[in-house]
């Protein structure tokens, strides 16, 4: 019988693999399939953007459990939940935002 090895265990399932095991901190990526305008997101609620310290903008309010990471090229990361469902419903309302800030 196969031992189950991290690569291929699930994730909710980690601690019966290992129980001195603890999920600490999700990454999780997602990619927009399109470019972004930065400039665009300077105005709005929740979202921070600085050319001058970091070419990314941030997204973090009261919907989100993590802050994400939203670049120009589209590609976004949700760093700092504890549950893949909680990155998951984080990446979904920058998702859902994407459309006004497509780079034209």
């Amino acid at each position: 019988m196969n031992e189950p090895s991290p690569s291929n265990y699930p994730l909710k399932g980690i601690q019966e693999f290992d129980p001195r095991l603890t999920v600490v901190n999700i990454v999780a990526i997602a990619q927009l399939n399109q470019f972004v305008n930065l400039e665009k997101l300077v105005h709005k609620t929740g979202l921070a953007y600085d050319p001058t310290v970091y070419r990314c903008a941030y997204l973090k309010d009261e919907r989100t459990w993590s802050k994400v990471i939203i670049f120009a090229t589209g590609k976004m990361i949700s760093a700092g939940t504890n549950r893949l469902d909680n990155a998951r419903f984080d990446l979904e309302p920058a998702d859902l935002l994407v459309p006004n800030w497509r780079a034209w």
